[in-house]
């Protein structure tokens, strides 16, 4: 009931609300109406956005810290106070919330950079789940092109730190529960408090006509699509290698997945940016050298 690696409801349900709540709670950042009206009350962006932060943080802690002290009651009333092992017991709570706070805090940066709802849903998806899908791409890709190739790295170790999601999870599949450490901890700890002050910094830039659009600033275009077209090539063109190239060495539908999935990644990106279908014809230089890069070092590989 208390710890946080064997409860997989308090997992799924934090996750989730974390998600919700860095969703629902900043939803006025898409209405150019609402932020107008917010933006002429007398107060500081960073007083605004903190106290909206703080809305959606208790929103959700408050209800498992009011259930936490009734189940305690309910333990104590039954007369199995006794047993409970405290220290454990806050070690458990405390890593429950440090990973939703990490989880939300993400959230809401995904919010600030867009001005559309479903824009900030899919990047915060993006977000969440982006260190993984790289790691484990390359593994991939270097296992197969160069079957001799050895790591000692610990993969599942490094893949559950590359995302809040991904440690939560590893927490409960590998039994480790509250085991992590004090180092860890305070690591997460100045993560969370790091990804505040950009939270804050970057909603202080924000340009109040950012609301409507695909993205707040469009700086950030770039820097968002190019490494997704890198990765949904790398996965288009593992799993046709996986289906297609049945015979020994053979490499051409790998390739073939390659080409097609950073195309479509990046041609359906364009189209989101500008909301317009005649988009499908943007930038297409850019991703033809970006294409080319990383086609000629997957190649390299496998000579």
């Amino acid at each position: 009931l208390f710890s946080a690696g064997d409860n997989y409801n308090t997992i799924l349900i934090f996750c989730i609300a974390a998600f919700a709540a860095g969703l629902i709670f900043f939803t006025w950042m898409h209405s150019r109406h609402k932020v107008d009206l917010y933006h002429s009350l007398p107060c500081s962006r960073a007083r605004l956005l903190m106290g909206n932060y703080l809305a959606g943080a208790i929103s959700v802690l408050a209800p498992y810290l009011i259930n936490l002290i009734f189940t305690l009651i309910v333990v104590a009333a039954m007369g199995l106070f006794p047993v409970l092992n405290i220290p454990t017991m806050l070690a458990g709570v405390g890593l429950n919330i440090l990973l939703f706070l990490l989880i939300y805090t993400i959230t809401v940066i995904a919010v600030i950079l867009s001005g559309n709802g479903v824009v900030s849903g899919i990047l915060a998806i993006v977000f969440l789940s982006f260190g993984p899908a790289v790691i484990n791409s390359y593994r991939w890709l270097r296992a197969e092109m160069q079957p001799t190739w050895f790591s000692t790295t610990d993969w599942v170790a490094l893949t559950s730190h590359s995302s809040p999601v991904a440690r939560y999870t590893t927490l409960f599949f590998n039994g480790d529960r509250y085991a992590i450490g004090w180092l860890e901890a305070v690591i997460m700890l100045l993560l969370t408090a790091l990804l505040i002050w950009l939270a804050i910094r970057l909603y202080q830039a924000r340009p109040s006509e950012a609301a409507g659009k695909a993205l707040a600033f469009p700086k950030s275009r770039a820097f968002i699509k190019y490494p997704l077209v890198v990765l949904s090539s790398a996965m288009a063109g593992m799993f046709l290698h996986s289906m297609g190239d049945i015979q020994n060495n053979s490499w051409l539908w790998f390739f073939i997945g390659a080409f097609l999935g950073g195309v479509i990644a990046s041609q359906l990106m364009e189209i989101v940016y500008h909301a317009d279908f005649r988009a499908v014809t943007k930038r297409l230089a850019p991703l033809g050298i970006t294409m080319v890069l990383f086609m000629g070092i997957c190649a390299l590989f496998v000579t």
